[in-house]
C-alpha cells in the first residue's frame, strides 16, 4: 500500500503538542483538529459536538421533501421513508459515538428528530406531547434508538463465542449481589475517554428495559424481541 501525501492527515487526540510535525515523502504533514473516516467526524478532544451538527444538517436537508411527501404516501410508506432517509443519519455509526455525548449534544439531536416527526404529523404548534409525536408517527425518539442499537451491539457482542470471558463478567456485574470492583470499559487513558459509561453501566441498563430472559437467545430473535419491548420515547 502506498500512502499519498497530498491526502494524508494526522491527528493527536488529547492535549495539543506544540510544533509537531510529521514529515512524510519529503511532505510536512501538521496535525488536524477534525478528521473524517468513512462518514464519521472525530475530533482531536474527543467530543463530537462536530459530528453532531454533520447529522442534524444532512437529516434535516430533506425535512421539505418530507413535507411533501406526508400529502402523498400512506402513512406505513411515509414511515419506511423517513427511517430509511432521515433516521439512518441518526444511528449510522451509533456504536462508536452515541455512548459518548454530553447532556446538550443529546439535546440538540432529540430536538432535531422530534422536529420532524412534529412536522409529519403536523404539530406546528408544539401542542403534543413527545411520547404522543412519537406514538402518532410510530417511530422512535433519539434515546430510544440509541437503548435499542446499544442493546443489539452488545447483544452481539456476548454472543461471540471468542468472548465467553467478558460476556460472563459483565451479566456478574449486572446483579448487585454478584458484583465486584473491577469495571470493564470501551477505552479509558487517564482522563481522556471515549467512552463515558463503562461496559456495565450500560448493560445495567439495557438489563432493566427488557422484560425477558434473553442470554440464551439467537441475535436475530433478540433483535426482534428488543424492538418490541423498547418504547417509542425514552
Amino acid at each position: 500500500m502506498c500512502c499519498n501525501s497530498s491526502k494524508t492527515e494526522i491527528m493527536i487526540f488529547g492535549p495539543p503538542v506544540a510544533n509537531f510535525q510529521f514529515k512524510f515523502n519529503n511532505c510536512t504533514i501538521e496535525p488536524v483538529k477534525k478528521l473524517k473516516v468513512l462518514g464519521i467526524m472525530f475530533n482531536n478532544n474527543l467530543k463530537w459536538t462536530s459530528h453532531i451538527s454533520q447529522i442534524i444538517k444532512k437529516a434535516s436537508q430533506g425535512n421539505y421533501s418530507l413535507r411533501i411527501l406526508k400529502s402523498i404516501l400512506p402513512k406505513e410508506l411515509l414511515t419506511k421513508v423517513i427511517q430509511s432517509n432521515f433516521l439512518c443519519h441518526f444511528t449510522y455509526g451509533m456504536p462508536i459515538w452515541a455512548g459518548c455525548l454530553t447532556q446538550s449534544d443529546t439535546k440538540r439531536l432529540e430536538t432535531a428528530i422530534m422536529k420532524t416527526y412534529r412536522m409529519v404529523c403536523g404539530d406546528f404548534r408544539k401542542l403534543l406531547s413527545n411520547y404522543e409525536v412519537c406514538r402518532r408517527v410510530n417511530l422512535r425518539s433519539f434515546n430510544s434508538l440509541r437503548l435499542l442499537n446499544d442493546a443489539i451491539f452488545l447483544h452481539k457482542l456476548y454472543s461471540e463465542p471468542s468472548n465467553t470471558a467478558i460476556t460472563i463478567r459483565m451479566i456478574q456485574q449486572s446483579f448487585y449481589n454478584s458484583r465486584f470492583p473491577d469495571r470493564i470499559h470501551f477505552f479509558d487513558a487517564s482522563h481522556k475517554r471515549v467512552g463515558r459509561s463503562s461496559f456495565i453501566n450500560r448493560s445495567k441498563l439495557i438489563a432493566e428495559t427488557i422484560p425477558f430472559i434473553w442470554t440464551d437467545m439467537s441475535h436475530a430473535t433478540f433483535k426482534l424481541r428488543m424492538k418490541n419491548a423498547t418504547p417509542l420515547h425514552l
